[in-house]
């Protein structure tokens, strides 16, 4: 299988997902559990607390702040899980945990502004009509792809996995409604151990590294129908750091 040969069947992308998850498994959960497990913990802590009376008010203060910074550190981690699955098909390297965070958080500014603006336009789509939602989710979902492999700017990015995604559409919302289903089957078991704080942690915990698959497969998609439309090479490299301040 070659991913600039053709366009990638379903059981093909599904292929060559579970070779990198099985084959990377160590660097993707190094990188989803340095970042889940100690917010676990402390939502943990806030949630079993919460139930004994034991929540304190500095607790209270510190939640939101914990949102903000899981949503920041998950944007992260999702564009390192990006970086190794691209290192690894596209250039056959192994790119090491400390440096596909490095990557990560060399655009993390850029990062930021496309997680705001692609959840903003979602949920203008939701508000209108649910299927608009669920439209531009699966128009902008190669959103992080297009920012790290391609180098592109916040809004560019966008469009840019827009046109990829073109032609495509209902494939990729099969393929992620699969992921679902996938995760769903594999996280439920957990969850019978997620009435205690160590269970909780657990269950969240397994719930970041089975999100790391579906991550894996929309970067196949991805490479696979970028190479097709747009005539990648191996050379087509990014300067990480040019999108970093760039809108």
């Amino acid at each position: 299988m070659d991913l600039r040969g053709r366009v990638l069947d379903i059981g093909e992308i599904f292929s060559y997902a579970f070779n990198v998850f099985k084959d990377k498994f160590k660097t993707i959960s190094a990188i989803m559990l340095s970042i889940y497990v100690p917010i676990n913990v402390f939502f943990g802590m806030a949630i079993f607390s919460s139930s004994s009376e034991m929540l304190t008010t500095s607790m209270l203060f510190m939640t939101p702040i914990a949102g903000i910074v899981t949503g920041i550190l998950g944007v992260a981690g999702t564009v390192g899980v990006i970086y190794v699955v691209e290192s690894y098909l596209v250039k056959n390297e192994d790119l090491p945990y400390k440096e596909a965070f490095s990557r990560a958080f060399s655009i993390i500014g850029s990062s930021i502004l496309l997680a705001i603006a692609g959840n903003f336009l979602i949920f203008i789509g939701m508000i209108l009509l649910i299927i608009p939602g669920i439209a531009i989710a699966i128009y902008i979902v190669f959103k992080y792809q297009s920012m790290a492999l391609r180098g592109t700017k916040v809004l560019e990015s966008l469009s840019y996995s827009k046109n990829v995604v073109s032609g495509s559409w209902w494939k990729i919302l099969f393929v992620n409604i699969i992921c679902g289903l996938l995760a769903l089957v594999v996280t439920s078991p957990f969850n019978l151990i997620g009435d205690s704080m160590i269970g909780y942690i657990i269950v969240q915990s397994v719930n970041a590294i089975v999100m790391s698959f579906t991550i894996i497969v929309n970067t196949v998609m991805f490479l696979n129908l970028d190479f097709i439309k747009n005539e990648k090479t191996d050379t087509f490299l990014v300067d990480e750091h040019k999108n970093d301040t760039l809108i």
